[in-house]
């Protein structure tokens, strides 16, 4: 009689079916497998000498278990299977900015923070290695899988450790270029000129900050995270009819200059310095309107800019004129002049080493009949002889 809880067809309810059996004492079956002595150290990583559980002893494998059957019950068995591998971890965040509401009545958002849309999420371990990247969509939430940790029986109840990992919200990369094709201006597919290449993440957004997070990982477990940015421009607010923050196209902008080692020095004058320009680059589109509209260029979030060298033009290091070698859109090199300023604090003058001439690189290309000055200054470095600077 199913309306009558009490009847149990005769079946003892006290005997238990043990392993899991809902509503009882967990019990569970002895293992009877065969007998083993058990390692010094954790079988998954010995080298890191990590004492195990019942070190020393005889323990029976768990591949059998020996199970008592008596009248009226059936017997549940949970075999463990081991990997090496352990549960990824699941992590599930949204990307707030906490200065800006949200007003669309369609967005879960409504009424709430507004959420910045589409930003790079990067997963970095704990020496800042990229693991992974996620994007967030276009409410600002993002998840994604990692691996968890390695690090088994710590003294605490959980028996592991948690792996720690920066999470970095709206990470300008740099990462590997893979797409075939991009957007001209005109709203029209073209071959990518920078596929294969380090670049700048394409959806990386200037107007918000770039901040990380710690965030402990376990197996198995969701982190659930609440990770904002705050606006670095004005009226960052939901992304439509934006300030133009960013330079105007074909300014000259300088990505990297290097002289007698990785960086903007030179050890005596006359030695060769190499400019490299910043290129294409994808910049927020302030024309943009809205996923409503359908015409280049207000239905584009983004739009190319290039920042090259263009014709050939002058350089100067500290007021002083420097001989060009070579120029292209892409690379200037020139000799270092000599009777640059000295520079205004003398590192190596209680050392007893030689004066250092330091002087701002000022680049004027031929776009116009005043020339344009490059908008991004460098100081170069003349160390003097007899020093050896360090990279």
């Amino acid at each position: 009689n199913a309306q009558n809880p009490s009847q149990t067809f005769g079946r003892q309810s006290s005997l238990a079916s043990h392993e899991g059996d809902t509503g009882s004492v967990e019990s569970f079956w002895p293992c009877v497998g065969a007998t083993r002595i058990v390692p010094d150290y954790i079988s998954l990583f010995p080298q890191s000498a990590e004492v195990a559980p019942f070190a020393g002893a005889k323990r029976n494998l768990c591949d059998r278990k020996l199970v008592q059957l008596d009248d009226q019950t059936s017997a549940l068995a949970k075999f463990w299977v081991f990997t090496s591998a352990h549960v990824a971890a699941h992590f599930t965040g949204v990307i707030t900015d906490d200065f800006t509401s949200e007003f669309d009545p369609f967005s879960p958002q409504f009424g709430e923070k507004f959420s910045p849309a589409n930003l790079p999420v990067a997963i970095k371990d704990w020496s800042g290695q990229e693991i992974s990247r996620v994007y967030a969509d276009q409410w600002g939430t993002y998840d994604g899988l990692t691996y968890s940790t390695w690090e088994v029986n710590p003294p605490n109840p959980t028996g592991y450790a948690p792996t720690m990992m920066v999470t970095c919200m709206n990470d300008p990369g740099q990462i590997r270029d893979t797409r075939l094709t991009i957007l001209n201006p005109a709203g029209v597919a073209v071959a990518n000129p920078t596929f294969g290449q380090m670049i700048t993440d394409p959806l990386f957004n200037p107007q918000y900050s770039q901040f990380c997070y710690e965030i402990p990982f376990m197996p198995g477990q969701t982190q659930y995270m609440d990770t904002p940015v705050t606006p670095t421009s004005a009226f960052a607010g939901a992304g439509y009819n934006n300030p133009d923050c960013s330079y105007p196209d074909a300014t000259p902008a300088v990505t990297e200059v290097d002289g007698d080692q990785i960086g903007p020095w030179v050890s005596a004058a006359g030695h060769t310095l190499t400019i490299h320009a910043l290129g294409d680059q994808m910049v927020p589109n302030n024309a943009y309107v809205g996923p409503a509209a359908t015409t280049a260029p207000y239905n584009q979030k983004t739009i190319k800019r290039h920042y090259g060298f263009g014709g050939s033009g002058s350089v100067s290091i500290g007021g002083v004129a420097a001989t060009v070698s070579s120029w292209s859109d892409s690379q200037i090199v020139v000799a270092v002049p000599s009777g640059v300023p000295a520079c205004a604090v003398q590192q190596q003058a209680i050392y007893g080493g030689s004066a250092a001439q330091c002087g701002e690189l000022i680049i004027t290309t031929a776009a116009t009949t005043s020339g344009t000055g490059t908008v991004s200054g460098v100081t170069i470095t003349n160390a003097g002889n007899g020093y050896a600077g360090r990279a």
